[in-house]
């Protein structure tokens, strides 16, 4: 009997969440950035064809479908329990502009295709470096077969060579958890910590940043079992291969694809991540696949989130830059949580106070036009261009693209959707964050638990006021305020990307005002991780920073019901 997993973990499912680089929106902003010619031109609204490949529980494709109703969505995986769930929500959601398929790509690229039509946007996270050439094999002659002319391609995977040291450790854990019967995430828990061992009796072989950095329990616990169940998928499969830029550019040219710059728009600009030593070796070398791999040698990237097109169209860089003008963004981030730094690769970027406080002022009011924010910066003597506005905002997560018009059928299509998801939170498994379509946008932003149980009360009617939305959220976590004193998931935020409510309490951000936030919450509100402190009180704050300073975000991108 053939085993129909080809060696990939099939037994336990992905864990759900949204991949802001895969929207259509990201997609077209990152081609016009590296002045290529885009599937749509900005600001049209036009209709559009997408395909995800690997959909998983479809947390992407239908928060991307609901944000963006002129869009024809269809989604592939060939685990038929990803597809049951995904198809059990689109239907509570009534998204009609979104289509499940279990199949198998390979099957589909060389069979009748089974209907699907051709495609301007392709999309595939994670899956090319966790599959076996035989099937990266047949993706490339899906996207052959079904991409359009001028269309756009994402494919994201483990790169080398930034994964060559912790290659051991993955064959150790591997082989180690084959021996071991069980279901999936439990070998991946005996795995890790037989490589501990191996670590701890010295092992010169086995990886100590990758035991720390990726392996780590502690972060499986306070997450659930979801880091356990990612660490699985990632290194159980049969056929993982990191691979390098250049070997994934040559695969793609039997599908007529080039390439042409990176989703993660920030490593577009030239110099990211290289010293000024290795800017002299990288820009002596003839640009394309041989020069983009060399990059990866100086600049530590580990994964890479490539964008490819089917017949590059050049766009000038005037043309480029009149054209993002009048792109809209809106902001993606509370005005509290804007921030005037962030790391792109081994590139700490600085953005100058002044003038981007004045963007930022900007956009918390709401969406605007690129040409309006350069020019605020220009008002407070910053010499910026478009290009640079949209890159960084947008590249450093503190904004999202508003390339077209939001639609009342996108927003009540995200409002569904959200409430099947915000009403599922903490039912089913306990999670440091979800995922929501944002109508403004045409997007998706992950929230943290306590903000999702808050968006639930406030879906469901509970009163705008700290108590009776503190008294929701420990209904909905079943949690008893007065004893439980400890509930990572609920209250904790080290592994949840900073998207915890309790966590934004505690954080130093530039522009942040500590005396504002212990007038509000508190004047111990910096100890709001102190697991002594009743859960009652830790969720309290958290919900009134909800109400003070996300709620009116919130409301701006679409997210909550308008107040009662």
């Amino acid at each position: 009997m053939t085993d129909w997993t080809g060696g990939y973990v099939s037994d336990i499912e992905y864990v759900p969440g949204f991949y802001r680089e895969q929207s259509p929106g990201q997609l077209d902003l990152a081609c016009l950035l590296c002045g290529v010619e885009p599937p749509r031109r900005l600001g049209a609204g036009e209709s559009f064809t997408y395909c995800e490949i690997g959909c998983g529980q479809g947390t992407t494709v239908m928060a991307l479908a609901a944000a963006s109703p002129e869009g024809d969505f269809h989604a592939i995986d060939f685990m038929p329990a990803h597809i049951a769930r995904a198809e059990e929500t689109r239907q509570r959601a009534g998204l009609g502009n979104v289509s499940f398929m279990e199949a198998d790509v390979v099957a589909l690229a060389d069979g009748d295709g089974a209907g699907l039509p051709a495609f301007d946007y392709i999309t595939l996270h994670g899956v090319y470096s966790w599959v076996s050439p035989a099937v990266r094999a047949g993706v490339v002659r899906f996207l052959n077969r079904f991409l359009k002319p001028g269309g756009v391609v994402y494919v994201s995977y483990n790169a080398q060579p930034a994964w060559s040291a912790i290659a051991p450790t993955q064959r150790m854990l591997y082989e180690f958890a084959a021996t071991v019967q069980a279901s999936s995430d439990e070998r991946a828990r005996s795995g890790i910590e037989f490589v501990k061992k191996m670590m701890a009796a010295g092992s010169p072989a086995i990886s100590g940043n990758a035991v720390d950095q990726l392996f780590d329990l502690k972060k499986a616990t306070r997450s659930a079992p979801e880091r356990v169940i990612y660490l699985a998928h990632e290194f159980l499969n049969g056929s993982w291969q990191p691979l390098y830029h250049m070997d994934v550019a040559r695969d793609m040219v039997d599908a007529k694809l080039s390439f042409v710059g990176m989703a993660t728009l920030p490593e577009n600009f030239a110099g990211i991540g290289l010293s000024d030593e290795a800017k002299t070796v990288v820009n002596g070398l003839p640009d394309g696949p041989f020069r983009e791999t060399a990059k990866d040698y100086f600049n530590g990237r580990g994964f890479r989130r490539d964008v490819f097109v089917r017949g590059r169209r050049a766009v000038a860089a005037d043309e480029r830059e009149r054209r993002l003008a009048e792109a809209m963004l809106a902001p993606a981030v509370a005005p509290e949580d804007f921030k005037f730094q962030g790391d792109v690769l081994t590139t700490r970027i600085d953005l100058a106070r002044e003038p981007y406080q004045a963007v930022f002022d900007a956009l918390s009011e709401g969406p605007q036009p690129v040409g309006d924010l350069v020019g605020l910066a220009h008002d407070k003597g910053a010499s910026v261009t478009a290009t640079e506005v949209v890159g960084f905002l947008v590249g450093l997560r503190q904004a999202l693209p508003v390339l077209c018009d939001v639609t009342t059928e996108g927003v009540e299509a995200c409002a569904r959707l959200n409430r099947v998801t915000l009403g599922d939170a903490f039912r089913a498994d306990r999670r440091l964050s979800y995922a929501l379509a944002t109508p403004v946008g045409h997007s998706g932003l992950n929230v943290a638990s306590v903000e999702a149980l808050v968006l639930d009360g406030l879906f469901q009617g509970v009163p705008e006021t700290v108590e009776a939305l503190t008294a929701h959220v420990c209904d909905r976590a079943e949690a008893d305020p007065a004893e439980i004193r400890h509930d990572a998931a609920l209250v904790s935020g080290e592994a949840a990307v900073a998207e915890q409510a309790g966590d934004k309490l505690d954080t130093e951000t530039p522009g942040g005002d500590k005396a504002k936030r212990e007038a509000k919450y508190g004047a111990e509100s910096d100890k709001s991780d102190d697991a002594s402190r009743p859960l009652g009180e830790r969720v309290a704050r958290s919900v009134g920073w909800c109400l003070d300073e996300a709620l009116p975000f919130w409301r701006k991108l679409g997210l909550a019901p308008p107040p009662r």
